[in-house]
């Protein structure tokens, strides 16, 4: 269908190509054109009358105050001018939006349903907007015919700041120590109520894929709330590797809540760990940086075998492993 239309578009513009167009029609074309555009220059001279959507920024709310709320991001303006003023207005001009001080007017307390907004006559700035427009553009009419604000206690507070990344280690590498942030703490503030919910703020959400090396970049952080600023936005990631290796050591047994009166002996006495460490930790492990333990309350419950946990392990270790996990005993009576 598509093709046939073509086809057809094609056959009518070289009918009128060879048969119709001469040097004449030509001629009464350019004039036809340009007494259009004569035409509309002098139209454009006359005035009219419109609406305007116009862009509102809130500014300098009172001391130790913030807004909160929804606030009209544009006024409605009917507007009588020119032509060519108009045009401007309704053909892809960027209106720059009237910066509204709201601590430079008079603000009217409204109490709604026991909570107390205030608000100020869009009247009352019509001044300020109509030297933004200029002389060539008269304002009518403004709507709304107020604008409401509704203010909290302006907060700050220092709160950690929590990577959000994924990744994958290449083969034999772990972290060395772990992910770094700077900074890795940051100031944020806005109204009270919603800054007292505010216990960390997370980086945007990375995929990194296969990390080889050491690994660094730069992120934005997570918006909490658009009344909530940042004292930065963004942070340095640096994602510290090293390579790891194997050891093992022998650990002995603790007897947790054991009494007084009595000694519990194990089989074995001792467990043997295995772990992943990296190599700039591997001559720092010793058996004292771990505690193994069996629960006398499992004598008690009267088990043939004792669980055995491992209490205390050092933090940078990758893994660890331990055998057996389960241990005979028995009971003697200490003597007096």
């Amino acid at each position: 269908m598509k093709s046939n239309f073509s086809s057809l578009l094609l056959n009518v513009l070289k009918y009128i190509r060879n048969n119709i167009y001469s040097k004449n029609v030509g001629i009464f074309l350019i004039f036809l054109f340009l007494s259009s555009v004569f035409w509309l220059l002098n139209q454009l001279e006359e005035n009219y009358v419109t609406s305007v959507a116009y862009p509102v920024k809130y500014t300098n709310p009172p001391p130790n105050k913030v807004f909160v709320g929804e606030l009209p991001s544009r006024v409605k303006l009917e507007i009588e001018g020119d032509g060519f003023k108009i045009m401007e207005y309704k053909i892809g001009k960027e209106i720059m939006p009237i910066e509204l001080d709201v601590n430079s007017y008079a603000l009217s307390p409204n109490d709604k349903q026991g909570r107390l907004d205030y608000y100020i006559t869009t009247n009352s700035v019509k001044t300020q907007i109509s030297k933004q427009l200029g002389s060539s553009v008269n304002i009518l009419d403004i709507s709304p015919d107020s604008l409401f604000f509704e203010f909290a206690e302006q907060s700050k507070r220092k709160v950690p700041v929590k990577p959000d990344i994924s990744y994958e280690l290449g083969t034999q590498l772990m972290l060395k120590g772990g992910i770094e942030l700077s900074p890795d703490s940051i100031t944020v503030s806005g109204p009270d109520k919603i800054i007292d919910t505010i216990h960390s703020v997370k980086t945007k959400k990375e995929e990194i894929g296969v990390i080889n090396k050491d690994f660094s970049f730069i992120t934005g952080l997570e918006e909490i709330h658009t009344r909530v600023d940042y004292s930065t936005k963004q942070t340095r990631v640096f994602i510290p590797v090293e390579r790891f290796t194997e050891g093992n050591l022998e650990k002995k047994i603790n007897v947790k809540n054991e009494p007084d009166s009595i000694q519990v002996r194990t089989f074995p006495r001792n467990v043997n760990i295995t772990y992943l460490v990296g190599l700039s930790n591997y001559d720092k492990i010793i058996p004292q940086l771990f505690k193994v333990n069996v629960n006398y309350s499992q004598v008690t419950e009267g088990k043939k075998r004792l669980d055995v946990y491992v209490e205390k392990a050092p933090e940078y270790l990758k893994s660890y492993s331990y055998s057996p996990e389960s241990v005979d005993y028995i009971i003697e009576k200490k003597d007096d």
